[in-house]
């Protein structure tokens, strides 16, 4: 959905700025307020449509609930350490990629 993708660009632009050394706060703050807008409005419309595309009522099971919050815990963590990793090998013991 379109809605969905100016979410996450306007979440991908906010880190990125942020990252940046001379972070500009203009630019921040209209992508945090993108992110917002587009995913309210995605959300709005998922919640009124006859066929979702992400059904929200699901994420009552708790069980489910669980699985997906277990599942994203764990890709963050160990994309964090595969990061960690590979900076250790570059950076302090010297290999190349």
């Amino acid at each position: 959905s379109l809605l969905a993708l100016v979410a996450l660009v306007g979440l991908v632009l906010a880190i990125k700025e942020t990252a940046k050394a001379d972070p500009a706060p203009v630019v921040i703050a209209a992508a945090v307020l993108a992110t917002v807008a587009g995913g309210w409005a995605f959300a709005r419309r998922q919640r009124r449509l006859t066929y979702p595309l992400l059904d929200f009522a699901i994420f009552r099971n708790r069980a489910f609930l669980a699985g997906v919050l277990a599942a994203g815990f764990a890709l963050f963590a160990i994309s964090g350490i595969q990061l960690v990793t590979t900076q250790r090998f570059q950076l302090v013991e010297g290999f190349t990629p």
